[in-house]
Protein backbone atom coordinates (compact mmCIF):
# COMPACT_ATOMS: atom_id res chain seq x y z
CA UNK A 1 0.00 0.00 0.00
CA UNK A 2 1.56 3.32 -1.19
CA UNK A 3 1.13 6.41 1.04
CA UNK A 4 2.57 10.54 0.54
CA UNK A 5 5.82 9.57 2.50
CA UNK A 6 6.63 6.57 0.73
CA UNK A 7 5.74 8.14 -2.50
CA UNK A 8 7.87 11.03 -1.63
CA UNK A 9 10.73 8.94 -0.66
CA UNK A 10 10.59 6.47 -3.77
CA UNK A 11 11.14 10.13 -6.14
CA UNK A 12 13.81 11.38 -3.85
CA UNK A 13 15.86 8.40 -4.59
CA UNK A 14 14.53 7.89 -7.99
CA UNK A 15 16.46 11.47 -9.01
CA UNK A 16 19.47 9.58 -9.66
CA UNK A 17 17.32 8.28 -12.87
CA UNK A 18 16.24 11.66 -13.76
CA UNK A 19 20.02 13.12 -13.84
CA UNK A 20 20.88 10.21 -16.44
CA UNK A 21 18.95 12.21 -18.79
CA UNK A 22 20.96 15.26 -18.67
CA UNK A 23 23.71 12.41 -19.96
CA UNK A 24 21.77 10.62 -22.26
CA UNK A 25 19.26 11.94 -24.87
CA UNK A 26 15.67 10.51 -24.00
CA UNK A 27 13.38 10.34 -27.23
CA UNK A 28 10.64 9.84 -25.13
CA UNK A 29 11.02 13.41 -23.50
CA UNK A 30 11.92 14.97 -27.01
CA UNK A 31 8.30 13.83 -28.24
CA UNK A 32 7.12 15.81 -25.52
CA UNK A 33 8.78 18.77 -26.25
CA UNK A 34 7.33 19.19 -29.78
CA UNK A 35 4.27 18.63 -28.23
CA UNK A 36 4.50 21.14 -25.82
CA UNK A 37 5.92 23.55 -28.35
CA UNK A 38 2.70 22.76 -30.70
CA UNK A 39 0.11 23.24 -28.17
CA UNK A 40 1.12 25.74 -25.41
CA UNK A 41 0.02 29.57 -27.27
CA UNK A 42 2.52 31.79 -26.66
CA UNK A 43 2.90 33.89 -23.47
CA UNK A 44 0.97 31.44 -21.54
CA UNK A 45 0.75 30.82 -18.08
CA UNK A 46 1.34 27.06 -17.45
CA UNK A 47 1.27 24.55 -14.04
CA UNK A 48 3.57 21.71 -15.03
CA UNK A 49 2.29 18.82 -12.70
CA UNK A 50 5.70 16.56 -11.75
CA UNK A 51 8.24 18.73 -13.24
CA UNK A 52 11.35 16.04 -12.44
CA UNK A 53 14.60 17.28 -12.88
CA UNK A 54 13.28 20.58 -15.27
CA UNK A 55 14.37 18.93 -18.47
CA UNK A 56 10.73 19.21 -20.22
CA UNK A 57 9.86 22.46 -18.09
CA UNK A 58 13.05 24.13 -20.00
CA UNK A 59 10.52 23.60 -23.39
CA UNK A 60 7.78 24.98 -21.16
CA UNK A 61 9.53 28.28 -20.78
CA UNK A 62 10.20 29.01 -23.91
CA UNK A 63 6.76 29.61 -24.42
CA UNK A 64 5.28 30.77 -21.46
CA UNK A 65 5.27 33.83 -19.46
CA UNK A 66 4.71 32.74 -16.14
CA UNK A 67 5.44 28.80 -15.36
CA UNK A 68 4.63 27.43 -11.45
CA UNK A 69 6.59 23.97 -11.52
CA UNK A 70 5.48 21.43 -8.52
CA UNK A 71 6.83 17.85 -7.87
CA UNK A 72 6.24 15.60 -4.49
CA UNK A 73 10.20 15.55 -4.27
CA UNK A 74 12.48 18.22 -2.57
CA UNK A 75 15.25 16.59 -4.25
CA UNK A 76 13.62 16.82 -7.82
CA UNK A 77 12.62 20.62 -7.65
CA UNK A 78 16.24 21.46 -6.29
CA UNK A 79 17.98 19.81 -9.63
CA UNK A 80 14.95 21.53 -11.60
CA UNK A 81 15.65 24.59 -9.88
CA UNK A 82 19.51 24.59 -10.22
CA UNK A 83 18.61 23.41 -13.82
CA UNK A 84 15.78 26.68 -14.78
CA UNK A 85 17.65 29.77 -13.13
CA UNK A 86 14.30 31.96 -14.95
CA UNK A 87 12.37 35.01 -13.38
CA UNK A 88 9.13 33.48 -14.31
CA UNK A 89 9.25 30.64 -12.59
CA UNK A 90 8.31 29.42 -9.20
CA UNK A 91 8.76 26.05 -7.78
CA UNK A 92 6.59 23.91 -5.42
CA UNK A 93 6.73 20.79 -3.51
CA UNK A 94 3.64 19.95 -3.77
CA UNK A 95 1.23 16.03 -3.44
CA UNK A 96 -1.07 17.38 -6.55
CA UNK A 97 -3.56 15.03 -3.87
CA UNK A 98 -3.47 16.76 -0.81
CA UNK A 99 -6.70 19.60 -0.44
CA UNK A 100 -3.80 22.38 0.48
CA UNK A 101 -2.81 24.36 -3.32
CA UNK A 102 0.43 26.38 -2.48
CA UNK A 103 0.18 29.01 -5.00
CA UNK A 104 -2.54 31.79 -5.20
CA UNK A 105 -6.10 31.04 -5.12
CA UNK A 106 -6.69 33.90 -8.23
CA UNK A 107 -3.88 32.12 -10.38
CA UNK A 108 -5.70 30.52 -13.38
CA UNK A 109 -3.45 28.48 -16.21
CA UNK A 110 -3.67 28.29 -20.27
CA UNK A 111 -2.18 25.20 -19.50
CA UNK A 112 -1.59 22.06 -17.31
CA UNK A 113 1.46 19.87 -18.34
CA UNK A 114 0.98 16.25 -16.94
CA UNK A 115 4.07 14.43 -19.28
CA UNK A 116 4.63 10.89 -17.79
CA UNK A 117 2.83 11.73 -14.44
CA UNK A 118 -1.31 10.81 -14.85
CA UNK A 119 -0.16 7.10 -14.44
CA UNK A 120 1.19 7.73 -11.23
CA UNK A 121 -1.78 9.20 -10.10
CA UNK A 122 -3.68 6.16 -8.23
CA UNK A 123 -7.08 5.57 -10.41
CA UNK A 124 -9.61 6.23 -7.67
CA UNK A 125 -8.15 10.32 -7.06
CA UNK A 126 -8.07 11.09 -10.91
CA UNK A 127 -11.26 12.32 -11.31
CA UNK A 128 -11.03 14.57 -7.69
CA UNK A 129 -7.73 16.05 -9.20
CA UNK A 130 -9.65 16.48 -12.67
CA UNK A 131 -12.11 18.56 -10.93
CA UNK A 132 -10.16 20.37 -8.81
CA UNK A 133 -7.37 21.55 -11.77
CA UNK A 134 -10.25 22.30 -14.32
CA UNK A 135 -11.62 25.44 -11.98
CA UNK A 136 -8.06 26.78 -12.25
CA UNK A 137 -8.24 26.70 -16.04
CA UNK A 138 -8.84 30.12 -18.25
CA UNK A 139 -11.51 29.59 -21.08
CA UNK A 140 -10.73 27.45 -23.66
CA UNK A 141 -7.83 26.15 -20.76
CA UNK A 142 -5.82 22.98 -21.59
CA UNK A 143 -4.71 19.94 -20.05
CA UNK A 144 -2.00 18.26 -22.05
CA UNK A 145 -0.90 14.29 -21.30
CA UNK A 146 1.73 12.67 -22.64
CA UNK A 147 1.58 8.37 -20.60
CA UNK A 148 2.51 5.01 -21.36
CA UNK A 149 -0.26 3.15 -23.86
CA UNK A 150 -1.94 0.17 -22.07
CA UNK A 151 -0.11 -2.27 -24.50
CA UNK A 152 3.01 -0.67 -23.03
CA UNK A 153 2.06 -1.04 -19.46
CA UNK A 154 1.34 -4.29 -19.60
CA UNK A 155 4.45 -5.35 -21.32
CA UNK A 156 6.49 -3.91 -18.46
CA UNK A 157 4.57 -5.35 -15.97
CA UNK A 158 5.08 -9.02 -17.85
CA UNK A 159 8.55 -8.27 -19.18
CA UNK A 160 10.66 -5.87 -17.15
CA UNK A 161 8.58 -5.15 -13.64
CA UNK A 162 11.56 -3.51 -12.25
CA UNK A 163 11.47 -0.84 -14.46
CA UNK A 164 7.75 -0.04 -12.96
CA UNK A 165 7.45 2.79 -10.30
CA UNK A 166 5.47 3.08 -6.64
CA UNK A 167 2.59 3.81 -8.53
CA UNK A 168 2.39 2.47 -12.37
CA UNK A 169 -1.49 2.82 -13.56
CA UNK A 170 -2.86 1.37 -16.88
CA UNK A 171 -4.40 4.77 -18.72
CA UNK A 172 -7.05 4.40 -21.31
CA UNK A 173 -8.44 7.38 -22.76
CA UNK A 174 -12.33 6.50 -22.03
CA UNK A 175 -11.53 6.10 -18.41
CA UNK A 176 -9.42 10.33 -18.62
CA UNK A 177 -13.29 11.25 -21.09
CA UNK A 178 -15.44 9.65 -17.62
CA UNK A 179 -13.52 12.16 -15.47
CA UNK A 180 -13.48 15.41 -16.77
CA UNK A 181 -15.14 17.92 -18.62
CA UNK A 182 -12.94 18.99 -21.15
CA UNK A 183 -12.88 17.17 -24.21
CA UNK A 184 -10.37 15.68 -26.59
CA UNK A 185 -8.22 18.24 -28.99
CA UNK A 186 -5.46 15.94 -29.74
CA UNK A 187 -5.13 11.98 -29.72
CA UNK A 188 -2.10 10.58 -31.04
CA UNK A 189 -0.22 7.28 -30.34
CA UNK A 190 3.60 7.72 -30.33
CA UNK A 191 6.45 5.31 -31.50
CA UNK A 192 9.49 6.35 -29.49
CA UNK A 193 11.16 3.01 -29.00
CA UNK A 194 8.66 0.68 -30.31
CA UNK A 195 5.32 0.82 -31.91
CA UNK A 196 2.33 2.58 -29.97
CA UNK A 197 4.34 2.91 -26.84
CA UNK A 198 3.42 6.48 -25.93
CA UNK A 199 0.24 8.46 -26.13
CA UNK A 200 -0.20 12.40 -25.88
CA UNK A 201 -3.65 13.41 -25.31
CA UNK A 202 -4.42 17.30 -25.39
CA UNK A 203 -7.74 18.13 -23.51
CA UNK A 204 -9.32 21.48 -23.77
CA UNK A 205 -12.32 23.62 -22.40
CA UNK A 206 -14.73 25.60 -24.49
CA UNK A 207 -14.38 23.79 -27.60
CA UNK A 208 -17.18 24.86 -29.73
CA UNK A 209 -17.25 24.52 -33.73
CA UNK A 210 -15.69 27.41 -35.68
CA UNK A 211 -15.99 28.94 -39.00
CA UNK A 212 -15.33 27.16 -42.34
CA UNK A 213 -11.27 26.72 -42.99
CA UNK A 214 -9.95 29.20 -45.19
CA UNK A 215 -8.17 27.54 -48.15
CA UNK A 216 -5.25 29.00 -50.20
CA UNK A 217 -5.01 28.77 -53.95
CA UNK A 218 -3.34 25.79 -54.17
CA UNK A 219 -6.18 24.05 -51.75
CA UNK A 220 -8.78 25.40 -53.98
CA UNK A 221 -7.23 23.60 -57.37
CA UNK A 222 -6.90 20.61 -55.82
CA UNK A 223 -10.33 20.38 -54.30
CA UNK A 224 -11.59 21.78 -57.52
CA UNK A 225 -9.70 18.53 -59.67
CA UNK A 226 -10.30 15.73 -56.84
CA UNK A 227 -14.04 17.34 -57.42
CA UNK A 228 -14.54 16.72 -60.56
CA UNK A 229 -11.67 13.47 -60.99
CA UNK A 230 -14.67 11.75 -58.45
CA UNK A 231 -17.80 12.98 -60.72
CA UNK A 232 -16.41 11.00 -63.81
CA UNK A 233 -15.29 8.23 -62.04
CA UNK A 234 -18.45 7.46 -60.45
CA UNK A 235 -20.33 9.17 -63.38
CA UNK A 236 -21.82 5.59 -65.05
CA UNK A 237 -22.76 3.81 -61.68
CA UNK A 238 -24.54 7.57 -60.35
CA UNK A 239 -26.64 7.47 -63.89
CA UNK A 240 -27.41 3.74 -63.42
CA UNK A 241 -28.32 4.04 -59.80
CA UNK A 242 -30.96 7.21 -60.21
CA UNK A 243 -32.35 5.34 -63.00
CA UNK A 244 -33.22 1.87 -60.63
CA UNK A 245 -34.35 3.73 -57.49
CA UNK A 246 -35.97 6.29 -59.39
CA UNK A 247 -37.86 3.49 -61.59
CA UNK A 248 -39.02 1.87 -58.44
CA UNK A 249 -40.27 4.76 -56.81
CA UNK A 250 -42.59 5.73 -60.26
CA UNK A 251 -43.80 1.47 -59.50
CA UNK A 252 -44.33 2.05 -55.78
Amino acid sequence: MSNKNNVESFYDNFVAELINDFKAFNKRQDFVKKLIKRFIPKNSVVLEIGCGAGIVTRTILRNASKVIAVDISTNNIEIARSYNRKSNIDYYIWDVLSDEIPFGEELRFDAIVFADVIEHIPSDKVGELFRKLEKRLNNRGRIILAYPSIEYQKHLKKNNPSAMQIIDEEVELSFLLKHTSLRPLYFSYNNVWGYNQYVHLVLQSGIEFSEPLKSGIIDYFVYRFKKYSWRIKNYRFYRSAIKKYLNRGKEN
